[in-house]
């Protein structure tokens, strides 16, 4: 995967003699597809696909492949085909005159996974464009807002998406005079302030446990 068969040695084929024999298969990375301007320049943190092996053939690459997306810009042809499989082929993109953007809105917890259905805030966004949607923070049960990335900016030439990173709400935990949980004692979560979603309320009360005060 990812290297074309480049060279045989010479011994590949023939008869033994009195001593082992060593081939010796040589590989070479294949090449990719290079996305660049109407001047050449490589376009920036735009994707640059390896070509794909030929499952029948190890020195070759598959033809026909398609060119990477680019938001903001149109490719000049759909698909390569490359003639050398360890050389690069550049694409020229050209920009697309008032190309319309989207601005998605995230809600993740702290190991990115959504918590919350993803926001399509817009559809109609062009480069240049700022935007705030800091005040977009959703209240989610059992839940508090802990960070915000991304949610106010500029649009360049492509998406934006706004992510709200949630924590777990703490818990209260009954403990004896040595600080030790009390067994089967309720710990409930605090409760969110259904006016802020980074805090919870004041004022929470503890639960009550027969035999205790």
């Amino acid at each position: 995967d990812s290297y074309y068969l480049k060279a045989v040695s010479d011994n590949a084929k023939g008869k033994f003699g009195k001593d082992n024999v060593t081939v010796t298969f040589t590989y070479a990375k294949l090449g990719k597809i290079i996305p660049v301007d109407p001047e050449g320049n490589p376009i920036p943190d735009a994707p640059t696909p390896q070509y794909p092996n030929d499952p029948t053939d190890p020195g070759k690459t598959t033809p026909d492949q398609p060119v990477p997306e680019i938001p903001g810009y149109r490719p000049e042809v759909p698909s390569v085909t490359p003639t050398d499989p360890g050389k690069d082929t550049p694409v020229k993109y050209v920009p697309i005159e008032n190309a319309k953007y989207t601005l998605t809105e995230r809600f993740v917890d702290e190991e990115g996974n959504e918590i919350s259905p993803s926001v399509v805030k817009g559809t109609d966004y062009e480069e240049g464009s700022e935007y705030d949607v800091t005040g977009d923070a959703k209240v989610i049960d059992g839940y508090y807002l802990k960070e915000t990335s991304n949610t106010t900016g500029k649009f360049g030439k492509g998406d934006m998406t706004a992510t709200f990173t949630y924590a777990k709400l703490g818990k209260i935990i009954p403990v004896d005079p040595e600080g030790n949980p009390i067994p089967d004692a309720p710990t409930p979560q605090y409760p969110n302030d259904p006016t802020d979603p980074g805090k919870t309320t004041p004022d929470q009360p503890v639960p009550e446990i027969p035999g205790y005060r």
